[in-house]
């Protein structure tokens, strides 16, 4: 019976190595480069005023959820990871450029969805959370 359990253990613990970094790093990641695109589509004079309203709450809200997971990742309260540039510039048409947004959004919510089942429940919650959040905002930029 001491076998049983401590193979067990013993598997959970090199799974929980050192080497492997933390699957919420990326989505950390994806959600400051998401804000920065956002930021840069809002500044598009283009954009109807009701349409950046509702990007400011977007980039406000991909920001929180960088904050968010950098605290889960370190275990502590952090600052929000610094924005980065996107990893393409939003195109000068506005309805691209949202469509753009709508498609990082759709990306993080598959994202998150993904690794939802395989993480702890905390984790796994602030997982939902961000991949609800990204849903809502998609559909009401449609």
């Amino acid at each position: 019976a001491g076998a049983l359990v401590v193979a067990p253990s013993a598997a959970l613990l090199g799974a929980c190595g050192k080497d492997e970094p933390d699957p919420l790093t990326s989505v950390a990641a994806r959600a400051s480069a998401d804000a920065a695109l956002i930021d840069q589509v809002r500044g598009n004079a283009a954009v109807p005023a009701e349409t950046a309203g509702l990007l400011t709450e977007l980039a406000s809200a991909r920001r929180a959820h960088a904050a968010a997971l950098a605290t889960a990742i370190s275990g502590t309260a952090a600052p929000a990871p610094a924005p980065g540039p996107p990893a393409k510039p939003p195109s000068p048409d506005p309805h691209k450029a949202l469509a753009q947004v709508r498609g990082g959004l759709q990306d993080a919510q598959r994202q998150a969805s993904t690794l939802v089942t395989t993480l702890p429940r905390s984790r796994a919650g602030l997982l939902g959370s961000i991949a609800a959040c990204c849903a809502a905002y998609r559909e009401v930029l449609t």
